[in-house]
């Protein structure tokens, strides 16, 4: 039997590609060892929960929470902390910059005998490239392109990552990505081209759509693991201006700050009473929350870099709960919405009248809305689901082996 190696750079409790990953895998007969970190105590608690009957086993590396780390954690702060100085004073980005825990994943990785080690973050790369260099099989999926999601600054060592990256591009028996124009821009980049395994979700995910829209029209939601700035929320509060209350509206994510009381003082006041908050909702939760909607907002940003070309995990869950979508202009959500066109309007980045345009359209035609959320569920099954883009993961996996 085949043993695999996955290593996860966050929890698992919120890292979706690894949990299908490693339940595909392990359904498959292989055996799976996820290798995770614990940080914070309540999403440690999750993970474990969430691992529980599953096919694959989930090992943990004592992290900064971790009784006995506290030394540890200090040692590894300072030297960071050190690093990104040197960074900002000289232009100089090094390894540290991806922090001390990298070690501990390491030499917990090396014990582990895998015929296949799987990495699925920045820090995780620099594991795989050294377990590479020591003759060990390895493999990516760049859930983001991880060199291009800050803009460039002292503190992300965007030049430290691009080499990781390449390397593993060259020498991974495979390497995965979100989107097409993730992967043109790499080939462009790094002369090869990784596989494109979209975000998308198992078909039973999702319960039945919501019914039609009642008396306060429809239910228009935009969902996010954090409020804050740069992810179109500014435009939206703009947008409800050139608009009547004739939709209610729940934006769902932990605040950043003080952020939510800032979106809140420019809600518009005829609107007060229509919008909504709700904090981080856990993953298995997510998709309930979703299908009890009619609209989705995705309102990407095409800054930094890598927001631009991905295809987030929002746009796809929305299809696959039977909703119509509003969604800006990026290279990654046009490219979903030219296979959409019926349940996905696109709107230029950065123009609320654009955004309150569509909306009103959308809630003044109930007939047209209905028609867009059939056609969202019927693409997502015919093509943005997990029973599609399984087979194509699968595939390249079976050919490194």
């Amino acid at each position: 039997m085949k043993k695999i190696l996955i290593l996860s750079g966050i929890h698992v409790c919120h890292n979706p590609r690894v949990v299908k990953e490693a339940d595909l895998l392990a359904g498959e007969g292989y055996e799976v060892v996820v290798l995770g970190m614990a940080s914070l105590p309540h999403l440690r608690e999750e993970d474990l929960e969430l691992a529980k009957g599953r096919k694959w086993k989930l090992r943990e590396v004592p992290g900064p929470i971790s009784e006995g780390m506290k030394g540890k954690r200090g040692r590894y702060g300072l030297v960071k902390k050190a690093a990104d100085l040197l960074a900002a004073v000289s232009g100089w980005q090094t390894e540290a910059q991806l922090g001390g825990w990298r070690k501990d994943l390491l030499r917990e990785a090396w014990r582990i005998p895998a015929d296949l080690t799987i990495a699925h973050s920045a820090p995780t790369l620099w594991v795989a490239r050294e377990l590479c260099r020591k003759g060990r099989a390895v493999a990516a999926d760049f859930e983001d392109w991880f060199s291009q999601t800050h803009e460039k600054s002292c503190h992300h060592p965007h030049r430290v990552i691009k080499a990781l990256e390449q390397e593993i591009l060259q020498k991974g028996k495979y390497v995965t990505c979100t989107s097409r124009a993730i992967a043109e821009a790499m080939e462009k980049d790094y002369g090869k081209r990784p596989e494109v395994i979209y975000n998308s979700f198992p078909l039973e995910a999702a319960p039945a759509p919501a019914s039609a829209p009642g008396p306060e029209g429809p239910k228009v939601i935009w969902i996010s693991q954090a409020l804050g700035p740069g992810r179109g929320l500014e435009m939206l509060m703009e947008a409800l201006g050139l608009c009547e209350p004739i939709f209610t509206l729940t934006l769902v994510g932990n605040s950043q700050g003080d952020y939510r009381s800032e979106l809140e003082r420019k809600i518009p006041d005829r609107w007060r009473g229509k919008v909504f908050f709700q904090g981080q909702v856990k993953d298995r939760d997510v998709m309930r929350l979703i299908s009890s909607h009619h609209v989705g907002l995705a309102l990407e940003q095409n800054i930094p870099k890598n927001r631009d070309l991905t295809v987030t995990n929002k746009i796809l869950q929305y299809l696959l709960g039977g909703l119509a979508v509003v969604a800006t202009e990026t290279q990654g959500q046009v490219e979903v919405a030219q296979d959409a066109p019926s349940a996905i309007r696109t709107i230029s980045l950065g123009k609320s009248k654009g955004l309150a345009e569509s909306l009103r359209e959308i809630a003044a035609n109930p007939s047209a809305l209905q028609k867009a959320r059939v056609e969202a569920r019927k693409v997502a099954e015919q093509r943005f689901c997990w029973e599609v883009e399984k087979k194509r993961l699968l595939l390249a996996f079976e050919r490194s082996l």
